[in-house]
């Protein structure tokens, strides 16, 4: 397995504030978000004047009223864009998780991407506190550092600057996601569902105010997705952290406190797990084991 030979903060306007890049050898990037303060005033400048912000009401809430999107094809500015999310309404409460489910292509990715400053809504309002943290898909992909240690070195030295505390967030976030035995772990000898638990590790480094999640425990096995899936509702919880979920496992429905149904970019339910039972099987959601 190739490492990741380069690493740094950027910005990137008009997206988000900063993100996590990489070079890799073979000429492939990969990237994690991270919003900042600045990078949204910058967005903002660059962004197309009717387009909608994330703004951060002082509440600590996700939330979006009337949010809208469509997809244009800018090399064929002919063609009618494509509607992909259609006068959404939710909200996501501090400590509150919400999982989102849908058949794909329905827009939940999409969705995460314009709260969390990548894309821009059309029309709406959309709520979202400035440290809000994307986790895409795959993102065990990025870790690029020799040792498990040095990868999660690198992420919280974005953020702080004292050893010390660089060390206890490192051990708290290995801690949450139950790999406290694995800080001096090479990369290269860790498994697709480790890496993964790695960066969802450095993902809580940064102690984010809100967290977007698409699909994190994919790469998972049973036993690791439910201690990583209790671990991060409970720290939600405890954090009084907003969670938006997307996930196609019915396995952790459960876990949240609430549901979103979407279909063809729309929200057609919501409710608890126990309300929304009798429609999940009308989705295609994977059964686990």
């Amino acid at each position: 397995m190739a490492m990741w030979d380069g690493a740094a903060w950027i910005g990137l306007p008009p997206g988000v504030g900063c993100v996590r890049a990489f070079a890799h050898r073979d000429g492939r990037e990969r990237i994690c978000v991270r919003r900042t303060p600045q990078g949204l005033a910058r967005n903002a400048e660059n962004a197309p004047r009717t387009a909608m912000l994330p703004v951060d009401d002082g509440t600590g809430r996700i939330a979006v009223q009337n949010l809208s999107f469509a997809w244009r094809d800018d090399l064929r500015p002919w063609k009618a864009p494509r509607p992909v999310l259609k006068q959404l309404t939710f909200e996501v409460l501090p400590g509150e998780v919400v999982m989102l489910l849908g058949a794909n292509g329905c827009g939940k990715s999409t969705l995460l991407q314009i709260l969390g400053g990548v894309l821009f809504a059309d029309s709406g309002t959309v709520v979202a506190p400035e440290r809000t943290y994307l986790f895409l898909q795959n993102m065990g992909e990025t870790i690029m550092m020799h040792t498990v240690r040095r990868d999660l070195e690198f992420c919280a030295s974005s953020e702080v600057t004292d050893p010390a505390e660089i060390d206890a967030r490192i051990k708290a976030s290995l801690a949450t996601v139950k790999l406290e035995a694995f800080e001096g772990r090479e990369v290269e000898k860790l498994s697709g569902g480790e890496r993964q638990r790695v960066a969802l590790a450095g993902a809580l480094v940064f102690k984010p105010d809100a967290f977007l999640m698409d699909e994190p425990t994919a790469a998972m096995d049973r036993r690791n997705r439910v201690n990583v899936v209790t671990a991060i509702c409970n720290w939600a919880r405890e954090s009084r952290v907003p969670v938006l979920w997307v996930t196609h496992l019915k396995s952790e429905l459960s876990y949240a406190d609430r549901i979103i149904i979407m279909h063809e970019g729309q929200i057609t339910r919501q409710g608890s797990p126990r309300e929304m039972a009798p429609f999940v099987d009308a989705i295609g959601s994977r059964q686990t084991n």
